[in-house]
């Protein structure tokens, strides 16, 4: 697709702003756990894995359910069903979602064999329907950690009218001033342009919504010592991780990953970072819409959106990342000295 400039210029002024915004929606109290469900389209980039991995080891958590949305997404809850069942979290419920073709992916030989119904835990039919009833039976609004297409929450909301007041959505998704290289030339981005009609209808509704664009995902990448720290780790969480990476590589050498050396892209990692907190990054609040090819639109008649546009300290959230994976328990809410 043509990569075009969609930010008009006074909105660009904004982005030399020092703006830090923290809104009631974006930072939860440090000491409270968040109810929330991943909405995953693991088994395609594996990104995803790494994504399920972290929020798994931090215990500010309460995951009620992992569900799977577009292409198959049968494949996708086995991958999440048997990562679960392999570290010992069959408490944690999976969810099939939304299929869009019987597609599958680089990890299709990991869960050949696998019978997603001898899981020990909870396996719903309908993620939607089970994300519902999480939803209305909860006392406090659910976050859902979107890091895939918005293919099932746009049919939550169509089945559930007003059920967007009840839940507060963090997403990995969009650019809004900058592509994958960083320059200023935003780009329709996979979980956007994958289901345009799903993220219009998302938006459209103006729930409580954060993001982790292109912006600053793309820097995420771990390497040298840090990496080392993952790839030779003997806990279960780190060698699933790298047994995942390098079957994705083998099948799609194309995307530059290596294994041995350095972690792919991980664009989902900042999403499972901001359903807590906003450290390390800073936020602004823009009205968004979705146009008809899958770009970010500044437009003051949409809903707002808050932001994830720059890093404060890139480096010390690779840390962190490095730390919640590695650890041998999951980590507590994490303190702003910490």
């Amino acid at each position: 697709m043509n990569k075009v400039r969609c930010i008009e210029s006074d909105c660009l002024k904004k982005r030399n702003s020092k703006n830090n915004e923290k809104s009631q929606y974006d930072v939860v109290h440090r000491n409270s756990r968040v109810s929330v469900i991943l909405d995953t389209d693991i088994g395609g980039d594996i990104d995803d894995t790494w994504a399920l991995g972290m929020l798994v080891n931090l215990s500010a958590y309460n995951i009620k359910m992992v569900s799977t949305v577009s292409y198959d997404a049968v494949y996708r809850t086995k991958i999440v069903a048997k990562f679960l069942q392999t570290i010992n979290r069959t408490d944690i419920p999976v969810g099939i979602g939304t299929s869009t073709s019987d597609q599958t992916g680089a990890q299709r030989d990991w869960v050949e064999g696998y019978d997603l119904e001898k899981y020990p835990g909870i396996v719903h039919k309908d993620a939607v329907g089970a994300m519902a009833e999480i939803i209305d039976s909860a006392a406090d609004p659910i976050t859902i950690l979107c890091i895939g297409t918005f293919r099932n929450i746009a049919e939550l909301f169509r089945r559930y009218p007003g059920i967007e007041s009840k839940i507060r959505i963090v997403a990995m998704c969009g650019s809004v001033y900058q592509n994958i290289q960083g320059e200023n030339t935003p780009i329709p981005e996979w979980n956007i342009v994958e289901d345009i009609s799903a993220a219009q209808a998302v938006f459209r509704k103006k729930p409580s919504i954060t993001i982790a664009p292109v912006d600053v995902c793309r820097s995420v990448r771990l390497e040298g010592e840090e990496y080392a720290l993952v790839r030779d780790s003997k806990l279960p969480i780190p060698q699933m991780i790298l047994e995942q990476y390098r079957n994705w590589t083998r099948c799609h050498p194309e995307l530059g990953g290596c294994p041995q050396q350095y972690s792919s892209t991980l664009w989902d990692t900042v999403a499972i970072h901001l359903g807590l907190s906003t450290d390390f990054l800073e936020m602004e609040t823009l009205n968004i819409r979705i146009d008809d090819q899958g770009y970010m639109r500044i437009d003051n008649t949409s809903g707002p959106v808050h932001c994830a546009l720059r890093w404060s300290d890139l480096a010390a959230f690779k840390k962190y990342l490095v730390k919640t994976l590695t650890a041998s328990k999951t980590l507590p809410v994490r303190s702003s000295a910490s």
